[in-house]
């Protein structure tokens, strides 16, 4: 399911000072929760999450309210003549932003700053984020990788979605000492979900080589930037049918800086169908088949790897028609339409038990039954659903729906059912937002 926002009690004080306890830690520290890993890949990002979801009021208090035996710091003091009005002003909240931004620097959270101003309804949310991040150095203990992160959010929510590229420019300034490799994918997902494929492209690329020199990601990390590279210049020559270089250059130009990460042969593949070499699709049932998961796990296996190519293939067209006839961002349907792909590759053996023939198809991933369970899996975050990726899944899967109707491979009936639920559940994540 879907989570809704939490509407419960708050987390408890000691909890609240447990993470403002930890969030003191230096990011390259070792975790203090003991698990071996430095504090910025392990609980940092958490505890910066539950210390924004506190009450305004809390600070360093004790659980019964009683401050506790220390001498105010300047900023509480700021912090707490602020939480005292009731209605600022603009001046008084400019005048708040200016006071803190003038306290040492150890003392500033950014998004706590950024997070009040905002729940204040501070009427020009753009200045204030451009006067935190001009103030503010880029260091490895300011966590500006996760302020970036936070106010691609908050404009998301608030609808200025074209922020999002000089936002996603202020974290390209980061280096291998201060970036974090959460924040930046998550802040490809708010452009890629505002279809805004050229930006993520141009963000991707700055921090591929970034990654490569960082010995504490995850295996799959670089993997996958270079999947979402090739996808994205895919997308964007499918803007352009029958392009007039040759197939070298184009495949060229698609493998650029990682041709030993992907197969030559599915920038070939890729080349075949951007320049229109290749058949129009027969538009069958039988196109959109995943291919088998015992061959898929065999290596060297070309016959599994002839039918990747064949439904990449598929995906191609599917994006590009969404381009011509909605004006999506093929690039942004592509990637869409791969989170289907592996939300139907691993949906639940208990969902097939009792057919003799299980199925596997990314027409499948259109039934209303399952299609929430299917989005969910697709698209986790680290409280419910990730949700600038379900609108980039929901918004494929829309493509691919209409692309259905159009070549007749799924009954009106089904389709008016499936609308319905597609409607319903973009209508859930407007709540989750």
């Amino acid at each position: 399911m879907i989570d809704e926002p939490e509407s419960g009690p708050r987390r408890s004080a000691p909890e609240l000072e447990a993470a403002h306890r930890r969030l003191k830690t230096g990011r390259n520290k070792p975790c203090p929760c003991g698990s071996g890993r430095k504090y910025k890949t392990c609980c940092l990002e958490n505890d910066q999450r539950l210390a924004r979801a506190a009450p305004e009021s809390f600070d360093m208090a004790h659980p019964d309210g009683a401050p506790l035996e220390e001498d105010v710091e300047p900023a509480d003091e700021v912090r707490q003549e602020f939480e005292a009005l009731t209605s600022p002003s603009l001046e008084q909240m400019d005048a708040y932003l200016e006071a803190r931004l003038a306290l040492p620097a150890e003392s500033l959270d950014c998004n706590e700053l950024f997070d009040a101003l905002e729940a204040r309804a501070h009427p020009d949310l753009p200045a204030v984020f451009r006067r935190i991040a001009d103030a503010v150095s880029s260091t490895a203990e300011n966590s500006l990788g996760f302020f970036y992160w936070n106010v691609a959010e908050a404009f998301t929510r608030a609808g200025c979605e074209e922020l999002l590229p000089e936002v996603a420019d202020r974290f390209r300034t980061l280096d291998s000492d201060t970036y974090d490799v959460d924040a930046l994918f998550h802040i490809a997902d708010f452009l890629l979900a505002a279809g805004q494929e050229k930006e993520t492209l141009k963000l991707a690329e700055h921090f591929l080589p970034i990654l490569r020199a960082d010995d504490h990601l995850m295996p799959n990390a670089v993997p996958e930037l270079c999947v979402l590279i090739f996808e994205l210049r895919v997308g964007l020559s499918l803007r352009d049918p029958g392009q007039e270089a040759s197939t070298e250059s184009l495949a060229g130009q698609l493998l650029r800086g990682f041709e030993g990460d992907l197969r030559a042969d599915a920038a070939d593949e890729a080349v075949a169908v951007i320049a229109g070499r290749v058949p129009a699709p027969a538009w069958t049932r039988d196109e959109f088949e995943l291919p088998p998961p015992e061959a898929e796990e065999e290596d060297g296996d070309d016959t599994a790897w002839q039918q990747n190519l064949r439904l990449n293939r598929m995906l191609m067209h599917v994006a590009r028609g969404a381009w011509q006839v909605n004006e999506r961002p093929p690039g942004c349907t592509l990637r869409g339409l791969l989170l289907i792909w592996q939300a139907v590759a691993t949906e639940p053996d208990r969902r097939r038990k009792g057919r003799a023939t299980p199925s596997r198809n990314l027409l499948d991933s259109l039934a209303p039954a399952g299609m929430e369970e299917r989005l969910v899996g697709a698209c986790p975050g680290i409280y419910g659903v990730n949700v600038p990726r379900a609108r980039l899944y929901l918004d494929a899967q829309e493509g691919l729906l209409r692309c259905a109707e159009r070549h007749a491979l799924r009954a009106a009936a089904d389709t008016r059912r499936t609308a319905a639920e597609l409607g319903r559940l973009r209508r859930a994540l407007q709540r989750v937002a």
